[in-house]
């Protein structure tokens, strides 16, 4: 099994798990009156054993690639998407309707609920903008490692197109903070927070290999990382644009990491006739 495919599985079966552990929490571990948190709950407590045992399980997978660093392969080289183009349309169709149903729904009020309080809806209207852009904005790279070497680097959009995504996570991050800090029940959303700041680190690492400063072991631990936390962040509860922003995140990356290939193309020779994307 290659190296990728592990961490591929690994994954989406640690997603898996972190989605069914996450969810009991959900029912079993914050008061129905008091929403916070009971004390010497079974799930609140193996939560973070899990991840941690996840984590520590991505860093020995991922310390197998090859440690070059910085990638000098053009972006089509280091991932050929052809057996994975599912996952990466459906996860960036996810976060284009994210960001639409924000913009939406911004468009209704002054101000907007949010899980634990109330968001400016020109916030709201900003971050649900950047969102959808930046997931179309994917579409280059996506359709530039489609076409694998085949593919001519003078007809894809600028690299600086992949910078938008995480630009539009963090901005994300922080609404979702200032909406949910005032709660004092911090398992209640740390996970959420968690997610996104993973999510905007893979997307900016996504974005180096496309200026040819890649790393094959950072990107699949971010991305695998990424895929667990967006995953067990479904299980919160939340509403139809977060679960689709989170689900457009685990797709996404679930996507590129299976269409690493970190041993392809060890020369430069190849290398110096093409841009990064």
């Amino acid at each position: 099994m290659k190296n990728t495919t592990a961490l591929t599985v690994l994954s989406a079966a640690g997603g898996a798990a972190a989605f069914a552990l996450r969810l009991l929490q959900e029912h079993t571990g914050f008061s129905p009156d008091t929403s916070l948190s009971i004390p010497g709950n079974l799930p609140a407590r193996l939560m973070p054993v899990l991840l941690v045992f996840l984590g520590a399980a991505l860093f020995l997978l991922v310390r197998r690639l090859p440690s070059r660093h910085p990638d000098p392969r053009p972006f089509q080289v280091v991932f050929s998407v052809q057996g994975s183009i599912t996952p990466l349309v459906c996860g960036i169709a996810l976060l284009t309707l994210s960001g639409a149903v924000e913009v939406r729904s911004s468009l209704s009020g002054s101000l907007l609920s949010a899980p634990g309080g109330m968001l400016p809806a020109a916030a709201v209207l900003i971050s649900g903008a950047l969102t959808a852009l930046s997931a179309l904005c994917l579409l280059p790279a996506v359709l530039t490692a489609s076409a694998g070497r085949r593919s001519r680097s003078r007809r894809a959009a600028p690299p600086t197109l992949l910078l938008l995504a995480p630009t539009a996570l963090v901005f994300r991050l922080v609404l979702d903070y200032r909406a949910r800090s005032a709660n004092p029940t911090l398992e209640a959303y740390a996970l959420e927070l968690l997610a996104l700041g993973f999510a905007a680190l893979a997307f900016f690492n996504l974005a180096s290999f496309a200026f040819g400063d890649g790393s094959a072991r950072v990107f699949s631990f971010l991305a695998g990382a990424t895929v667990v936390l967006c995953t067990a962040a479904l299980a919160d509860g939340l509403d139809f644009a977060q679960n689709a922003a989170f689900g457009g995140c685990a797709l996404f990356f679930l996507g590129f990491l299976c269409s690493l290939q970190p041993d392809a193309g060890h020369t430069r020779s190849s290398v110096s006739e093409e841009d990064p994307l």
